[in-house]
């Protein structure tokens, strides 16, 4: 196994316990790695840190690579040409499900989407389980599962670029530049994501984008049925938005309602298209739309996700720290129809930030920028025309918390005080996570 990881934890135990010899390749320390090895003790695994070596690759009889090892890692080149095979977790659980998969991918939603669908399920009746890319790796959960249970999983493009397999139903929520720090370009980002479907059968569906051009593209691709979700355009099938109510058929004639598009609970236009893309997906798994309009009205997100921390003194904090790439800032941004004070920065990602700063611009009250991308965005914002309009007041800070004082200290009642950084959360933290956690707790001892 090369990389450990959350994924690679599950994929140990699991060989493990079927007998396999398991060694472990990892380019971090056993310091680094730290609680991570303590899970697998006693389970007789070998343990190669500190570097990944290619005598560990070529010495296998079968080699695993975790999601976030480049496909170009000298010991998986070597695997290769030695004639070994390589595979994944994702790729193992695939191949060992016996249940139909719904898989779920895309730049922005995917997790949102995953968690929408898995929830219609149940709410129909459905046996299933949600997984992958949400942190939640299915492998130890086979022996739960029967050819009635549905897996429901997030696929990020590190897991689809190696698959050769696809699930029954898969979903594309959109495609915007990201990741281009692992992917060369934007067509091997756009390739990876198409695994999903590539090697889908002709009674397979694969639901795309209506609205993004891309993923629209695809659609010639696709070996399987085509099904389009749109929230701009009223669509013969699939799933779209009638007279302010979101449908879906599946016949071209008969509409079922699931809600009314002011009904769902979810912020903003972007998380209709979720919500479509679910219902759709929810619909071919043979769930009535009323049980997906049940969870349409009643979910209120996922930790980091446009989160609503608390209210104080009138004024609104959201934890949006998912958001590391300036399209989700954005469509955070849009979201909102109170005066902003934004907080942005972060580990840059060399996406363009040009749009960010429009948004910025057009919506945003203030702006606090921290760290290396608030300086980055800063100089784009300066070099942007006024449009004869007064720009957002814009605050320069260097650490996370001094951003989150200035912001509150801006802030009137009937603001919004919103963390949708645009940017990855490395400079300063381990994880988006971390960071929405840290801006919880600085909100929570706020007066």
């Amino acid at each position: 196994m090369i990389g450990l990881a959350r994924e690679g934890l599950a994929l140990a135990r699991f060989l493990s316990a079927h007998g396999a010899l398991v060694t472990i390749s990892d380019s971090k320390m056993a310091s680094e790695l730290g609680p991570a090895l303590k899970q697998l003790d006693g389970l007789g695994i070998v343990f190669s840190l500190g570097a990944n070596r290619v005598a560990d690759a070529v010495g296998a009889d079968l080699v695993f690579a975790s999601p976030g090892v480049p496909p170009n890692l000298e010991a998986v080149d070597a695997a290769r040409r030695a004639g070994i095979p390589v595979s994944s977790a994702t790729r193992l659980f695939f191949q060992l499900c016996p249940g139909p998969i719904a898989g779920v991918t895309g730049s922005c939603g995917k997790s949102t989407t995953t968690t929408l669908l898995g929830l219609m399920l149940a709410a129909g009746g459905k046996k299933v389980l949600m997984g992958g890319n949400l942190g939640i790796p299915l492998l130890e959960r086979l022996p739960e599962m029967d050819q009635n249970t549905w897996a429901v999983l997030e696929l990020s493009s590190f897991q689809l670029e190696s698959m050769e397999e696809s699930p029954n139903i898969a979903v594309i929520t959109n495609l915007l530049p990201d990741h281009l720090d692992r992917h060369p370009s934007l067509e091997e980002y756009s390739s990876a994501k198409t695994q999903i479907f590539r090697h889908q059968q002709s009674r397979d569906y694969v639901l795309l984008n209506y609205d993004d051009q891309v993923t629209r593209d695809m659609a010639g691709q696709a070996p399987s049925q085509v099904l389009f979700f749109s929230v701009e355009k009223d669509l013969k099938q699939g799933g779209f938005i009638r007279d302010g109510e979101l449908v879906v058929s599946l016949d071209g004639i008969k509409r079922r309602a699931v809600c009314h598009a002011s009904e769902v609970r979810l912020l903003g236009r972007h998380n209709l298209y979720n919500v479509l893309a679910a219902s759709l997906a929810a619909a071919l798994c043979g769930v009535e739309p009323r049980f997906a309009g049940q969870v349409a009205r009643s979910f209120q997100g996922l930790p980091h996700r446009l989160e609503l921390v608390r209210q104080v003194n009138g004024v609104s904090y959201y934890n949006d720290s998912i958001a590391t790439t300036p399209d989700r800032a954005v469509a955070a941004i849009n979201s909102f129809n109170r005066p902003i004070i934004l907080i942005s920065g972060g580990r840059d990602k060399q996406l363009p930030l040009a749009p960010l700063a429009r948004a910025v611009r057009q919506r945003c009250k203030a702006v606090v920028l921290y760290g290396e991308g608030g300086g980055l965005l800063q100089n784009v914002l300066s070099q942007q025309p006024q449009d004869g309009k007064d720009g957002p007041v814009v605050h320069r800070t260097h650490a996370f918390h001094e951003a989150m004082e200035r912001a509150s200290s801006l802030a009137k009642a009937g603001d919004v005080v919103l963390l949708s950084p645009g940017f990855t959360s490395f400079d300063q933290f381990s994880s988006y996570e971390e960071r929405g956690k840290r801006f919880r707790e600085l909100v929570e001892h706020l007066g």
